[in-house]
């Protein structure tokens, strides 16, 4: 017996053998975190609103039915494997015989990838490189999503061996010498009509994605895997505060243009020359570019923390290095700040 759910794409699952007070306490312990919303109804059950969607805990005779819901295909794949991460943690036996009611994907690849063409490959500033995509499917990257995974797949000079998704719904990658390489990054701009996007890469001294992208050229193939991550989001603060080094530049750029009209507000950007580096940001009226120079000026998380503490009502939003990141959300966490009043996240690791 299923029920309705006030969403167009659903999928069930039934499990036994597992105490339903037990599971829901797990699950609104796991759900206790910014953007998401625990409920209880009678015709749902437990409810618990996430990112990428809603999921439902019902009691039904001897058994628990679990609902993944969502708007689009790529985020109710991503919702099931969250639940059956959760799932895997608490009941490992119970996790094995998952199966959802909609079977169709399993052996096909995962909802959320597919393969792009590459348009064009152009320099752009100093040190990024601006690529050019024909996407089937735009609808995986929008503006609520802006993040976004590459799949490159092993240099073996073999042909790959590509994800799939098994029968508990999840995605099954290759592992070992056959494993792909997931770096993520921002779409730039998006072009609906054409169904193109722009994004922008950071090139470093080495590094694998260096290397492929000095060798891409137009008509190339490219896997691309959805997320459903908005980076921070399209604010809907007026207040903001942002810093980031060269890796979250294509972030701050997109956040930037979409930002409320009559917002104010600082963007600090390091880079390794300054505003010397030529990468293109635009700020609206009423917010101002601060550039400094890696090595030269203050260290990034300094300014951070000397401007949230002069600005306390402004949103924090601050992407670098992993130990810059820690930093911050040290002091954010110090400061007695509410969790949904930052976006602290680390977008590199100088340890590889």
């Amino acid at each position: 017996m299923t029920y309705q759910v006030p969403h167009e794409l659903t999928d069930h699952a039934t499990i036994c053998g597992v105490n339903m007070s037990f599971l829901r306490e797990s699950f609104e312990e796991r759900a206790k975190k910014p953007h998401h919303k625990v409920t209880h109804t009678p015709e749902h059950g437990l409810s618990v609103r996430m990112k990428s969607g809603y999921m439902y805990l019902k009691e039904q005779k001897d058994a628990i039915v679990l609902t993944a819901a969502s708007d689009r295909p790529d985020k109710l794949f991503k919702l099931k494997g969250t639940i059956g991460k959760i799932l895997k943690e608490l009941q490992p036996d119970t996790f094995q015989e998952l199966q959802w009611a909609n079977a169709s994907d399993v052996g096909a690849l995962p909802p959320n990838l597919q393969l792009t063409r590459v348009l064009s490959v152009e320099p752009l500033g100093t040190a990024f490189v601006r690529v050019r995509l024909q996407v089937p499917n735009l609808s995986f990257i929008d503006e609520t999503s802006i993040h976004f995974g590459i799949a490159l797949p092993p240099e073996t000079g073999n042909a790959p061996e590509w994800p799939y998704v098994n029968e508990n719904g999840n995605a099954v990658w290759p592992k070992g010498d056959k494993a792909f390489h997931r770096p993520v990054y921002t779409s730039r701009t998006l072009y609906p009509e054409a169904g193109e996007m722009d994004f922008d890469v950071f090139l470093h001294e080495s590094g694998r994605i260096s290397k492929w992208i000095k060798q891409l050229q137009p008509g190339d193939r490219m896997a691309m895997i959805g997320r459903g991550s908005n980076g921070g989001g399209l604010l809907d603060n007026d207040k903001v505060l942002m810093f980031g080094d060269e890796t979250a530049f294509p972030a701050i750029a997109h956040i930037l243009d979409k930002l409320p009209a009559g917002a104010e507000g600082t963007v600090t950007l390091e880079a390794e020359n300054g505003a010397d580096c030529g990468y293109p940001i635009v700020a609206p009226e009423g917010i101002s570019i601060n550039w400094i120079t890696r090595g030269k000026d203050k260290h990034l998380s300094e300014f951070a923390k000397e401007q949230c503490s002069a600005a306390p009502d402004h949103f924090l939003w601050f992407a670098a290095e992993r130990q810059d990141a820690m930093r911050m959300r040290e002091f954010f966490r110090a400061q007695g700040k509410d969790p949904q009043d930052a976006y602290v996240r680390a977008y590199w690791n100088r340890n590889g």
